[in-house]
């Protein structure tokens, strides 16, 4: 199986309202209810390994990436991971900020990140994972 992974370098991004921590994203806050019956916890336990995939792949993707500006620095925070309404679910993306000078990438599976004409960019690539 095949993967398509697109990579939009941005000027800083400074707003991440409406995101979460990816550490959040991987392994949600259970509630006990959640834990009453077995198959709710085999439930939890493979959508948590979903999320671990494609945030490793997310990942693998952005340092094969090749944009205009490449990465230089450590992560300015955690990674953040937000949704695009798609049918059927999906359409998560990573954002990664970087600490030096504050530029993002964003990082998205299958989902093209649409851009208005007014929204500044350094460069996009495209990324197969197999």
């Amino acid at each position: 199986m095949t993967d398509t992974w697109n990579i939009v370098a941005f000027p800083p991004i400074d707003d991440f309202s409406g995101m979460t921590p990816l550490s959040d994203f991987v392994s949600p806050k259970a509630t006990p209810q959640e834990f009453a019956e077995p198959l709710q916890v085999d439930h939890r336990l493979a959508a948590r390994r979903d999320r671990l995939t494609w945030a490793e792949d997310a990942l693998t993707a952005f340092r094969k990436a090749n944009c205009d500006v490449p990465w230089d620095g450590e992560f300015r925070h955690e990674p953040y991971v937000g949704q695009l309404p798609q049918p059927g679910g999906g359409g998560w993306y990573l954002v990664v900020k970087q600490e030096n000078n504050g530029n993002c990438f964003v990082i998205s599976k299958d989902v093209e990140i649409p851009l208005p004409s007014w929204q500044p960019h350094y460069g996009r690539d495209t990324v197969v994972l197999s």
